[in-house]
């Protein structure tokens, strides 16, 4: 999806975000001192050698003591990104190591605990969340699976595993958020029903949200790794795509979904 230049304002929240996140804040520092540290070396060399009224060349152990200053303060920046690159680095694998309750045929914890991507064992199921976004139009906001995902570029709404130790709607919010970029506020939310899913290619429970927001496209930010584009689209619209094999069919309670209006 094509999307609109940034102004200076959003650049200035995007680094602004980016340098919350602490080892990237730690790369970014190491770079920019790694790229000052020749400008900090001039400054000091013109500093001393206006001070002794002499060429700073002339001295011998001053430009030592000098070429460590820039050495120590390039070797600063350098360890401050290697750092934040391994911070980075071991907390995606943390990531990548999620854990989900089991649940019993009832949606009930067993109190054993399953990696993402494992099998589970007969009878076992996990819990998922959908979440639709609805403006007062009466559309719904739907995304395009990224290419490098099973089923690619498929539309859909916003799925996502509910982790150990997180409620329902905290795994809403938080699959929002890092798919597209946007906080939804939980008063604006409703959680509509629970379906169940009894197959081997889905043994899961669903929690269906819904949220009223209005929302600018423009400014969404997909997550690559994920989502390749949104847009609006009615919920005629959406079942014309589903007969057409361009949305996902999974999603076998719309017509529950839409038969109230998506009303929240």
């Amino acid at each position: 999806m094509r999307r609109e230049p940034l102004s200076q304002e959003e650049n200035l929240d995007i680094f602004t975000e980016m340098l919350k996140e602490p080892s990237l804040s730690k790369i970014t520092i190491g770079l920019v001192l790694i790229i000052l540290s020749p400008v900090l070396g001039t400054l000091l060399f013109s500093v001393y050698s206006g001070f002794v009224g002499y060429a700073i060349s002339t001295d011998m152990v001053v430009s030592v003591f000098m070429f460590s200053c820039i050495l120590a303060v390039a070797l600063f920046g350098l360890a401050l990104v290697l750092v934040g690159i391994s911070e980075k680095k071991n907390k995606q694998e943390v990531k990548e190591v999620e854990l989900l309750d089991a649940l019993d045929e009832n949606g009930e914890k067993t109190g054993r605990l399953v990696k993402r991507g494992d099998v589970m064992e007969k009878d076992e199921y996990h819990l998922l969340v959908h979440v639709w976004i609805k403006n007062s139009k009466g559309d719904y906001l739907i995304s395009k699976r990224a290419p490098n995902k099973k089923y690619p570029n498929m539309w859909e709404t916003t799925v996502g595993a509910v982790v150990t130790g997180e409620e329902s709607l905290v795994a809403a919010l938080r699959e929002v958020k890092e798919e597209l970029g946007i906080t939804l506020s939980p008063s604006k939310g409703k959680y509509l029903f629970r379906i169940k899913r009894d197959s081997p290619e889905h043994m899961d429970f669903i929690d269906v949200w819904l949220f009223n927001h209005e929302i600018d496209i423009r400014g969404v930010t997909c997550q690559p790794e994920e989502v390749c584009g949104v847009k609006w689209a009615t919920d005629g619209e959406i079942k014309e795509a589903i007969e057409m094999g361009e949305f996902m069919n999974t999603f076998t309670y719309l017509d529950k979904l839409f038969s109230d209006g998506g009303k929240v």
